[in-house]
């Protein structure tokens, strides 16, 4: 499927937009190229931010406070038009088929709190977005590529329960932990998958929430936002344990983007034409089997 059809028939019927930690006020606003199409969220909903008198972007791309004015003659585009939003669990969906369900399913009443946001991270990587999906929801790789990572932050001697819920996955671990417990005895994660574009790690002290916007079919943009949870954690303990997880994101992400690069080199070469999946692979079969019925009912105009 190329990717001008999977921005029609994947992401604007049901994707991830943003957290709702940057709207405190009445015209906030998150600009943003969605390949070439630009939208915007703003007011607890998503418009199309193209004025209609000479195509000048409404709102610049990225985080803003701004009237609906185009900035280039003034003309008021307040009429611009309009998406189907959902926000659930301070998250922002956009799409004319949002799996309002499904997501419920997904968290199972589980409320996260994305209020206190102690970093963020943007980067644009040379690959396609499901590569970056790949490596988001599968384990397999972990005791090779993120040996040197401590935990609890990873498990690397079994590989956590996984669990398909509809379009979406889930996975699950928890275990003792002995470099902080003098602190807490156990550390979980459990790590989300929503279609087709975010992912959300959660622990009992943090929420990690990562979306990634497609810019071409070799290029995607992924975002990171980590949020604490409340917890009585001593306030030094707290603030010590915070930054061993922020040196722990971005450790991994370091040594994930050579390999995502790489897969991509490799994909584009037509060396293979399918993946041999193993049985520790089971979401990254899920998320293709998901995506062929999408790209069936495209294919036959379903």
């Amino acid at each position: 499927m190329k990717l001008k059809h999977e921005i029609k028939n994947i992401f604007l019927k049901n994707m991830v937009v943003s957290s709702n930690y940057h709207f405190e006020n009445v015209n906030d606003y998150y600009s943003f190229l969605l390949k070439n199409k630009p939208l915007v969220l703003k007011n607890n909903h998503v418009h199309d931010n193209v004025c209609d008198h000479r195509f000048n972007l409404i709102h610049p791309v990225g985080y803003g406070n701004k009237d609906w004015r185009c900035p280039y003659h003034n003309s008021n585009q307040s009429h611009s038009k309009k998406y189907n939003t959902f926000n659930y669990n301070d998250i922002f969906f956009i799409g004319d088929k949002i799996y309002k369900s499904s997501i419920r399913e997904l968290f199972k009443g589980q409320k996260l709190n994305l209020s206190n946001c102690i970093y963020t991270k943007r980067h644009e990587i040379n690959a396609n977005w499901k590569l970056l999906v790949e490596n988001a929801i599968e384990s397999y790789h972990v005791p090779f590529v993120h040996e040197d990572i401590p935990e609890p932050f990873l498990t690397k001697n079994e590989y956590p329960k996984s669990y398909r819920v509809g379009i979406h996955s889930y996975d699950y671990i928890s275990q003792k932990t002995t470099r902080f417990k003098k602190y807490f005895d156990e550390w979980y994660w459990k790590n989300y998958y929503i279609w087709p574009n975010a992912w959300v790690s959660q622990s009992q002290y943090y929420v990690l929430l990562a979306i990634l916007l497609p810019i071409s079919h070799n290029k995607t943009k992924v975002s990171f936002e980590l949020f604490i949870q409340d917890n009585d954690l001593h306030p030094k303990i707290r603030d010590y344990v915070n930054k061993i997880t922020i040196n722990v994101i971005e450790s991994l992400f370091k040594q994930d983007i050579p390999f995502i690069e790489s897969c991509q080199i490799g994909l584009e070469s037509n060396t293979h034409k399918k993946y041999n999946l193993s049985d520790n692979e089971p979401r990254v079969k899920w998320f293709y089997e998901t995506y062929s019925e999408y790209k069936y009912k495209l294919d036959n105009k379903i």
